[in-house]
């Protein structure tokens, strides 16, 4: 299919994009796309991605999970973990998890690729570093607010408090 590109004016730079602060988020999937892993040791293998939309952002966070028989019990953790019926997951239908609501613990790093932005600034961009069980959220919200409240000095190498009213946490 031809591509028309006449009126389009080409831009780099700054996408207005703003990754979410380090915190727990609750996100909703809002896409579930089977395929197959790119590269690393699950090449050619079945793969799901799922794409979240973080509740009150207009950010998405992204899962994904290798299908292979060995590695099925994660997705089946973060699914039990998001509240989906056992009894529904065998067999799987990926539409099933449009909607699913999920609790995330979210962390920033910097762009896989190392891409800057025309100020020359590394590209930052969301991880989820797992999903929780909603009677999980308050003790992990918890250890969030106690780092935000540490002074600068005392907090671990890496770490940064933002200074902004909610500890810098997104919630």
């Amino acid at each position: 299919m031809p591509i028309d590109m006449t009126g389009i004016t080409a831009e780099k730079g700054n996408t207005g994009f703003r990754p979410l602060v380090p915190g727990v988020y609750e996100a909703v999937i809002d896409q579930a796309n089977l395929g197959t892993t790119a590269s690393g040791k699950n090449q050619g293998k079945p793969k799901i991605d799922l794409r979240l939309v973080a509740v009150g952002t207009d950010n998405w966070l992204f899962r994904s999970y290798s299908l292979t028989p060995e590695n099925l019990k994660y997705l089946k953790a973060d699914l039990v973990d998001m509240g989906f019926p056992e009894d529904k997951m065998n067999p799987l239908d990926e539409a099933e998890l449009i909607g699913l609501h999920a609790w995330c613990v979210v962390s920033v790093k910097d762009d896989y690729k190392g891409r800057r932005d025309a100020q020359g600034n590394v590209y930052q961009e969301n991880e989820v570093d797992r999903i929780i069980p909603a009677d999980e959220v308050e003790a992990e919200k918890a250890k969030f607010a106690a780092r935000a409240s540490q002074p600068a000095a005392e907090l671990p190498q890496g770490v940064q408090n933002s200074g902004s009213g909610n500890g810098g946490f997104g919630w």
